[in-house]
């Protein structure tokens, strides 16, 4: 198929990179106790890794959230989150990695999650 189409990739190497962070911090989820736990680390590692597709320095788009949103939920428990999402223009602006996109490293590189 990719001899036909230029714009295939040959090899599957960039997705097996891509993929592979998961696959290793598999293991470290095994000792996730309860099913509550297990939802907790999904939910930390998805916000981690959506920052980081969003060219996002996670640990800064952490910080903000953490430090923002108690804020913002003990006045109002319904209130919009929207300005807070990775994508969201001032998030952008604040947690975006100084040298770019290009620069971004993968969660496994920037925190050693072994137990």
């Amino acid at each position: 198929m990719f001899l036909l189409n230029g714009s295939i990739a040959i090899s599957t190497n960039y997705l097996e990179n891509k993929i592979r962070p998961f696959a290793v911090s598999r293991k470290n989820w095994l000792s996730a106790d309860t099913v509550d736990g297990a939802k907790s680390s999904a939910i930390a590692y998805s916000i981690v890794q959506t920052s980081i597709a969003n060219g996002l320095n996670p640990y800064q788009y952490l910080l903000h959230i953490f430090t923002a949103l108690p804020t913002v939920l003990t006045k109002n428990l319904d209130a919009d989150l929207t300005d807070y999402l990775p994508w969201a223009e001032a998030i952008q602006k604040e947690c975006k990695y100084a040298h770019g996109a290009q620069g971004q490293l993968s969660l496994l590189d920037s925190v050693d999650m072994r137990l």
